[in-house]
């Protein structure tokens, strides 16, 4: 986790390049990856974006613009605002 002082849907990722929030204990195992060792890249970041969907980050993230999801190697996807 980390978090960024901008955020815009429209650009590359420029955005997530740039931390105000960096805590220690920022990497989340997620339980329902642990079966995904062998799977592309692409798949385990498409399931990892299917399990933060699940946790409706608009309904429980007071003044957040957008969540994504990603590896440290700029690979992501945003979760919320979702694209239509």
């Amino acid at each position: 986790m980390a978090g960024c002082p901008d955020f815009d849907p429209d650009d590359e990722g420029d955005w997530a390049c740039e931390y105000c929030w960096w805590p220690d204990g920022r990497y989340i195992v997620l339980p329902g990856l642990a079966g995904l060792p062998d799977r592309p890249y692409e798949a385990v970041l498409e399931a990892a974006a299917d399990l933060v969907r699940q946790l409706e980050p608009a309904a429980s993230l007071d003044g957040v613009t957008g969540v994504g999801v990603g590896f440290d190697d700029g690979d992501f996807e945003i979760v919320w605002p979702q694209r239509v």
